[in-house]
């Protein structure tokens, strides 16, 4: 009797010893559960208040780079670009339609473009809209320019682009519906005709059939004659398109610039602006283009022209432009 009373305590006081012995793995076991709980439901709190959209998207044929907008729609600050995903889908001028994965250039901190175009497959912040509160960081409701460069050439205008942050939100563009497709001049215009109505093409801009075209950008335009002006119009080698195109160009140092708007067509009118007394010669001035037009099945062309109005030599500059969408 007294020998099974003392094996009974024995193993009594070992099951309690393993007991003693568990409980602090049972309590760092419940102490993890709950951290992964919390940090789980923190990440799903971060993750609910995120949110981001894309648009803008400028491309141009012929050139690597796409550049757009992203906007934090949300209101988690956006700061852990180098965790960022950032995906184009275009089709290379070499090897046709692919999807092609871009990284940071860290050249810069915060992944900055600081003016500087980016490498081959990469991207990069170029400027945040209002960039006060917490600078380098996108936060609720600021828009970030992002430059891009791929590895090709596109082969057309159209490129989808997917963000993905940090946390995992993406947002991917659609068809590229708002594409802007970019004509930058690499080299000068110039008209030297002597005669009235003999004019010279800065830009020549395809349009899309069945449907409204929007043309605008700015000329870098400048005349060796004192006294001289540049005068601008839109033609079209299509009957059936139709539309206007508004002028803008500078005539007083102080006041309001000349505003036009002409009808475009196949010979259509010029700005007839007379002179600009007060530029010195060679020194350039800005004149504003928007041209809105509607296409029919054969859309054809849109042709941006200039002639001067005396006799000299009226240029516009490389690095003018014109983008056009769709």
């Amino acid at each position: 009797m007294g020998l099974s009373v003392a094996i009974a305590g024995g193993i009594v006081m070992v099951t309690i010893m393993l007991v003693m012995l568990a409980i602090p793995n049972m309590v760092s076991t419940i102490f993890s559960i709950g951290e992964v709980n919390s940090i789980s439901s923190k990440v799903d709190d971060s993750v609910s208040k995120t949110n981001i959209n894309v648009d803008a998207i400028i491309t141009k044929v012929g050139s690597p780079r796409v550049n757009f907008t992203l906007t934090n729609t949300g209101s988690t600050t956006l700061w852990d670009y180098n965790n960022f995903n950032v995906l184009a889908e275009y089709t290379g001028a070499v090897s046709g339609k692919r999807t092609e994965p871009l990284s940071l250039w860290s050249a810069n901190p915060n992944g900055q473009c600081l003016g500087v175009v980016p490498p081959a497959g990469q991207w990069c912040i170029q400027s945040i809209l209002n960039d006060v509160a917490s600078p380098k960081l996108i936060n609720s409701n600021e828009q970030a320019s992002i430059w891009t460069t791929l590895n090709e050439n596109l082969a057309n205008s159209v490129a989808v682009v997917t963000v993905g942050t940090d946390n995992g939100v993406t947002f991917t563009t659609i068809n590229n519906s708002t594409s802007l497709t970019y004509y930058v001049l690499t080299s000068n215009r110039t008209n030297s005709n002597p005669a009235v109505g003999v004019y010279v093409t800065a830009f020549s801009i395809p349009l899309t059939a069945n449907s409204g075209n929007v043309v605008e950008g700015t000329l870098v335009a400048s005349t060796n004659t004192g006294g001289d002006a540049i005068q601008v119009r839109g033609r079209t080698d299509n009957a059936a398109t139709n539309g206007n195109c508004f002028f803008s160009t500078p005539i007083a140092v102080v006041g309001a610039p000349e505003f036009d708007t002409i009808q475009v067509a196949a010979a259509p009118l010029d700005t007839a602006v007379a002179a600009f007394p007060f530029i010195p010669i060679n020194a350039p001035i800005p004149i504003k283009v928007q041209c809105a037009v509607k296409t029919g099945p054969t859309p054809g062309s849109l042709f941006i022209e200039f002639q001067p109005e005396v006799a000299g030599t009226s240029t516009i500059s490389a690095g003018s432009y014109i983008q056009k969408s769709p």
